[in-house]
């Protein structure tokens, strides 16, 4: 990315330069009527934002404790998963916690490290704790590109043109908690090269024959991309099995708490290559075209 970090701002800047004309070196070439350039460049820069409400655990929820939760009705009432006996008819109870209280005993060390991926509420939200983290997520989207055209005029039956253009987009987006816990990094690659022939064989006879070739490449991943997951917790003998270029922060999903973890490394790819012919020729009030077209087109895409 061009820039280090989001401005909150909601702003889209954009330049644009094109140029072109004859081909004049002095003292070396001159091109006038026969060779010709042109180029353009285009360049945005877009800061924006997205509100969102959503909602993330209270302090206290993050030390166990839901026991406010129970003053809103017996269905917030926490059980003991590790208490399942059997009960009458074929079926099983468990036992509440006391006090809707976790046992700090009881929480994971690796929950324990996943909590300051949650930012603490900064709205009371709804009475049971819901929606109760508002923010106005900044994002950023920074394009550009650049294409380049040669014609030359070789005499009065042949003329050709070479052209080049590149593009570049790059996103930073979705950062829901303003953190890495969540969101997703973006580039995307466009490329393109072109060659137009034209030869008149007689004022009635004109053939033009093309080549072009288009490589369209995109990219993608989280933030956390790279993250060494014995940070978390888990052990090494686990993390030094898997790719440590491709591991990030898992997804965790817990019931009525926004979900974090980051998007998975994904490619993708796309070319394109043409040729094509054609042949159109006069003959009185009537124009008769001829040609063909022959195309290869790989699409491939990793995830």
């Amino acid at each position: 990315m061009k820039r280090s970090r989001l401005r909150p701002a909601s702003r889209t800047n954009r330049y644009r330069v094109q140029v072109g004309g004859p081909v004049r070196i002095p003292k070396l070439f001159d091109g006038r009527n026969r060779t010709f350039f042109s180029y353009g460049n285009e360049l945005m820069e877009r800061d924006f934002n997205n509100q969102t409400n959503t909602t993330v655990p209270t302090e206290e929820q993050r030390r166990g404790d839901f026991s406010r939760l129970l003053g809103l009705g017996a269905s917030y009432q926490i059980y003991d998963p590790a208490s399942v006996v059997p009960a009458a008819g074929g079926r099983f109870q468990r036992t509440p916690l006391p006090g809707n209280i976790v046992p700090t005993s009881r929480i994971s060390p690796i929950a324990q490290r996943l909590l300051p991926y949650y930012p603490l509420p900064n709205t009371p939200g709804s009475t049971d704790f819901r929606n109760n983290f508002v923010t106005a997520t900044p994002a950023l989207i920074d394009y550009w590109s650049h294409m380049l055209r040669a014609d030359q005029v070789i005499n009065d039956r042949n003329r050709f043109y070479v052209s080049f253009s590149t593009m570049r987009t790059d996103g930073n987006q979705d950062r829901t908690l303003n953190n890495n816990a969540i969101g997703g990094l973006s580039v995307n690659r466009y490329n393109s090269i072109g060659l137009d022939y034209v030869w008149t064989f007689n004022p009635s006879t004109v053939a033009n024959f093309r080549y072009g070739v288009t490589r369209q490449a995109n990219r993608g991943n989280g933030p956390t991309q790279g993250l060494d997951l014995t940070s978390l917790g888990l052990p090494a003998s686990f993390a030094n099995r898997l790719d440590k270029s491709l591991t990030a922060l898992p997804e965790i999903d817990i019931g009525g708490i926004v979900t974090i973890g980051t998007n998975l490394p994904s490619k993708s790819g796309f070319t394109a290559q043409i040729v094509s012919g054609a042949l159109a020729q006069t003959k009185g009030n009537h124009t008769l075209r001829y040609g063909g077209e022959y195309r290869v087109i790989l699409d491939n895409s990793f995830n």
